[in-house]
């Protein structure tokens, strides 16, 4: 009796083991996919288009409106390169869609956070939000009174001199 016991708690620690090893290994791909995304967000990113409430936002309102990240924010600034934000995020690639979190560090709104998803694909990133207090998108298209923003934006190329 004793050694069945015994036979049962060891089969019962090495599932246990096993599955712990499992999850830890899930927790590291998802922290290196997030690493990842990161780095591949990196740069400065060109407004291409946008949308609030269910409607596309005015072009002269994002024309040459630029997000430039780096490992721990994101900067925007408008068409003559006035700083308009600054803004603290973290990402969870682990989701699908992606996850973003943001709160403002500088600028309209300073210490408000939301809620966000992304997809990078290449050199084009889709990013949906919800204002402040707002739920997360759930997908990359807004709806009349949901207080949310999205925007299509290409990563700017890169200058060169000789």
């Amino acid at each position: 009796m004793r050694t069945l016991f015994v036979l049962t708690l060891t089969m019962s620690l090495a599932l246990l083991a096993h599955a712990s090893a499992a999850v830890a290994k899930d927790f590291d791909k998802d922290k290196s996919q997030t690493k990842d995304h990161a780095g591949k967000l990196l740069g400065t990113w060109v407004v291409v288009s946008g949308e609030e409430d269910g409607k596309p936002s005015p072009p002269e309102k994002i024309k040459g409106s630029k997000m430039t990240l780096d490992k721990k924010s994101i900067k925007l600034t408008d068409k003559d390169d006035k700083q308009l934000w600054v803004i603290d995020y973290k990402l969870d690639a682990s989701k699908n869609p992606a996850e973003i979190d943001m709160t403002v560090a500088e600028g309209p709104g300073a210490d408000k956070s939301s809620q966000g998803i992304y997809e990078l694909d290449g050199d084009t990133l889709k990013l949906c939000y919800a204002l402040p207090g707002g739920d997360r998108p759930k997908d990359f298209k807004t709806k009349e009174g949901a207080k949310e923003n999205c925007f299509a934006l290409k990563r700017a190329e890169v200058k060169t001199t000789k």
